[in-house]
């Protein structure tokens, strides 16, 4: 489940949107509100995926911070490059020689 949203509009003209927590009721407030629209799920902008908000205008949703790299890979990898390095290879040799895409 997640949070519904609705948008109160003043005519056709959106003039401010509400979040509908998750697991709250909201049902009986949507219905008996002729003037809101629920929009939960609705891609406001086609082909620019969900997640929009509406304040005034439509804001694109905050990407999400990377999650960070798994301290044991990132050493397997220092790893595997100063052992490259101490055979005299580089990087960039070792990538073409396996047809291997740079990153």
């Amino acid at each position: 489940m997640m949070n519904r949203v609705a948008l109160i509009l003043d005519g056709e003209t959106p003039v401010n949107a509400v979040i509908v927590a998750e697991g709250a009721k909201g049902d009986e407030w949507l219905e008996a509100t002729p003037n809101a629209v629920e929009v939960t799920g609705l891609d406001p902008q086609p082909g620019l995926g969900t997640g929009w908000t509406y304040d005034g205008e439509w804001v694109a949703p905050v990407p999400a911070e990377p999650a960070p790299e798994d301290p044991a890979v990132v050493e397997a990898r220092l790893s595997a490059i100063a052992k490259l390095e101490a055979l005299g290879l580089t990087v960039e040799e070792v990538k073409v020689a396996f047809g291997l895409v740079a990153e």
